[in-house]
């Protein structure tokens, strides 16, 4: 039985939008179990709808809950877009407009359907990237720099995104840009997803994660590891896999045995990140000169440390805070603009 929320082609929204196609998925990308995605127009506009459909809750057996939990998802990404669309987070994906809808055809309140519009992308980083037969260096370091851009201006809101990975950074004719803070903490406004071990992708999680480990009791957890998953997307350029698989992948071969303890574990942790950093250098040997590539190492092992305590670009604590993005931000235009003009 079709779900309301796979409904909509043809009809008018309440903002005048008129749904036009449903969008299917890519199939490396993932997404909300309850949402679909669809093209709207607007006279000459088009743009992209994300439908969430509330109407599984009442197939829970306790569907009051479900759809209280449901509806709170839905309005605390809908204040975190608005807080980011009012401080002008250009390197966030902000809304156009939000709402609901009845579907006919349905009974009452199972066919009502929210949903956000946004600007329509080009895909997700996973997609484009697909597009390249080799590895594309011009695309991946501005891509790179702008997802860092994004970064810092949600951690200037207090906004730790914490899903971070390659099916949530949408491009938009050669700009970057963060999307879908369904999973995402805000400091300034406690919500579900703050306590969760492992509130992301588990293939892109951070290792510590996995074991529950924590070194603080502020907000500064959820900086250190969206700098891991930050850092996992230069293996996703390089590489195709997370820090994390390759990570886990290297450990298997070095069949190193774990206790199950993070800090007992950690020096293990750390002597397979050495190895994996050695592989993917060898990797970016092939595409970068030698100095370039050690820059690019370097990044990687200040933001993928496997110990969240040393992630961070030691030269320089911005605002006491040594988790600031600015450094890599400098970093990586300068390696973005080297590519772009063919320097490297």
């Amino acid at each position: 039985m079709s779900k309301p929320s796979e409904e909509l082609e043809g009809i008018e929204l309440p903002d005048g939008w008129v749904v036009i196609e449903k969008i299917s998925k890519h199939p490396g990308g993932t997404g909300g179990f309850f949402s679909c995605g669809y093209k709207v127009r607007k006279g000459k506009d088009i743009a992209f709808l994300k439908a969430l459909d509330f109407s599984e809750a009442f197939n829970h057996p306790d569907p009051a809950r479900c759809l209280q939990s449901l509806t709170e998802a839905f309005n605390f990404e809908r204040d975190l877009l608005k807080k980011c669309k009012e401080n002008h987070s250009s390197k966030i994906v902000t809304p156009i407009c939000d709402g609901y809808v009845d579907v006919n055809g349905f009974s009452h309140g199972i066919g009502k359907v929210a949903y956000i519009v946004f600007d329509l992308a080009d895909g997700d980083i996973r997609k484009i990237k697909d597009k390249f037969t080799r590895i594309d260096t011009a695309f991946s370091f501005r891509a790179l720099h702008n997802i860092a851009v994004g970064l810092q201006q949600l951690h200037k809101l207090s906004i730790a995104h914490q899903d971070l990975k390659p099916s949530n950074v949408l491009g938009f004719k050669e700009e970057y840009k963060i999307g879908d803070l369904g999973r995402s903490s805000d400091n300034e406004k406690p919500f579900i997803y703050d306590n969760m071990s492992v509130p992301g992708d588990m293939n892109y999680a951070p290792i510590e994660q996995n074991y529950g480990f924590h070194f603080s009791n502020d907000f500064s957890e959820k900086l250190a590891a969206d700098l891991y998953l930050f850092g996992s997307l230069f293996f996703f350029f390089f590489t195709g896999l997370s820090a994390t698989q390759a990570i886990r992948k290297k450990a298997q071969i070095m069949k190193i045995v774990f206790n199950n303890n993070f800090l007992e574990d950690l020096p293990e942790w750390e002597l397979v990140f050495s190895e994996v950093l050695e592989d993917i250098k060898q990797t970016i040997l092939y595409i970068l000169p030698e100095k370039r590539t050690d820059d690019v190492i370097l990044l990687i092992k200040y933001l993928c440390s496997p110990d969240p305590r040393k992630r961070g670009y030691p030269a320089r604590f911005d605002d006491n805070n040594n988790f600031s993005l600015e450094r890599f931000i400098s970093k990586l235009d300068i390696l973005a603009k080297e590519a772009e003009f063919g320097i490297i």
